[in-house]
């Protein structure tokens, strides 16, 4: 078991890669020949695009993804209606994404930019659709290829973009035109792999996912606002070289915690699978995923206070050196974040993702708070001190709710010895 879960977890590594590796090296092509401040209006355009991109999900591959898996007929059966449903709903979140647009102070060039990029949330929707059937299967060999592919291509059009010295529209376009290989990929893959059903339009298991998903659906909605909410204020409340300057060390960090979510990708089905009443093997699957992700974190958080300060100037350049200081208060917390991923996961497993909602809401509230107090003062330092102090909340609170629940297991265990 835990042999299919390295390889598919390797898997994923490799896509991010090529996928993560891409993005990166265009922010070495942005920050050497389009400057600081240029990076810093890309890095506004991302965040205000990530933040609706991800609101989509509303925690409908995970809840599919945990059908599927258990279920082959209802994979066959209801994929196409799932994509639909996902396609409506990135087209939905674009139109929201330019509504909530206008009431931002940015500039028209940063409106524009945007309103382009927005673009990504519909075709990153269908690429995500796709991606279901890859995790319930644990197929993320064909992710690999889909990665190489985009990655390759996005790098070929962002080069005379930035030679040219084009402004953040032409930046975002070339983002965009990139971006779209991986959906396109994506369903060419898939039709070798899964026969479309030609039913795509089933109102009524879109309800029944939407009912189920919810809950997750809005503790993903208010972790996203959580996980953005700096970068959001960041923009409307300080410059954009701040911007970027935090921006690229969470960008480094986030590459760093595709880590823990691939591993929970690969673990995920199988801890489903694994469950059974008394939730006995679910548990040995969740303390060696501990384990696993704890020595993780450890190593690179060791790695990175050594080699950041030398490695950031070296790649992205002096006028982004100090971006090592917000990336080594974030490394400083990446233990909290490797650990609360198989938490919050096994909460899922058990059917428990009800009290979700409750604590990424108080965290966001924790969070914006914070933020809206010490940026004016501290800036950037502030959001990623900040940004560590909410996840540890998190841990905390997850951990709890996970103990309590094992309690009450053997609490039922026993009592159930005892009658006998």
């Amino acid at each position: 078991m835990l042999k299919i879960v390295f390889k598919n977890t390797f898997y994923q590594i490799l896509s991010k890669i090529f996928t993560a590796g891409g993005a990166l090296f265009g922010t070495v092509l942005i920050t050497r020949f389009l400057g600081a401040e240029t990076f810093g209006e890309y890095s506004i355009v991302t965040a205000f695009v990530l933040s609706f991109y991800l609101l989509s999900d509303l925690g409908i591959n995970a809840v599919t993804v945990k059908e599927f898996s258990q279920d082959e007929t209802a994979l066959r059966k209801n994929f196409s209606s799932i994509l639909v449903f996902r396609v409506v709903l990135g087209l939905v979140f674009a139109g929201l994404c330019n509504l909530v647009l206008i009431f931002f102070p940015y500039s028209p060039i940063i409106k524009n930019a945007i309103r382009l990029g927005s673009i990504l949330i519909f075709l990153q929707s269908i690429y995500s659709t796709c991606l279901i059937v890859f995790q319930s299967k644990l197929a993320y060999r064909y992710v690999v290829s889909i990665s190489i592919l985009a990655s390759l291509i996005s790098i070929a059009l962002l080069i005379p973009v930035v030679f040219m010295h084009k402004s953040i529209f032409y930046v975002i376009l070339a983002v965009v035109a990139g971006y779209s290989f991986h959906p396109i990929t994506a369903v060419l893959l898939l039709r070798k792999y899964l026969r479309f059903d030609k039913r795509s339009i089933d109102i009524a298991y879109w309800k029944r996912v939407f009912v189920l998903s919810f809950p997750l659906g809005l503790a993903l909605m208010l972790n996203t606002f959580m996980v953005q909410a700096d970068k959001i204020l960041l923009s409307v409340m300080s410059d954009a070289v701040s911007v970027g300057l935090y921006n690229l060390a969470y960008k480094i960090f986030d590459l760093i915690l595709v880590i823990p979510t691939f591993f929970m990708n690969a673990m995920f089905p199988l801890m489903v699978k694994a469950k059974d009443d008394n939730g006995c093997k679910v548990n040995i699957l969740l303390k060696k995923s501990l384990l696993i992700l704890s020595l993780a974190a450890i190593f690179l958080t060791v790695f990175s206070f050594i080699f950041s300060r030398f490695l950031i100037p070296a790649i992205w350049g002096g006028e982004m050196v100090l971006s090592y200081i917000p990336f080594n208060i974030l490394m400083a917390g990446a233990v909290f974040f490797f650990l609360s991923s198989p938490l919050t996961w096994v909460l899922v497993v058990k059917n428990r993702q009800g009290v979700l909602p409750f604590l990424y809401g108080f965290a966001l509230l924790f969070n914006v708070i914070l933020n809206i107090i010490f940026i004016p003062q501290y800036n950037y330092l502030a959001s990623a001190v900040i940004t560590v102090l909410t996840e540890f909340l998190v841990l905390a609170v997850l951990a709890v709710i996970v103990f309590l629940a094992e309690y009450r297991r053997m609490g039922r265990l026993l009592k159930i010895r005892r009658l006998r």
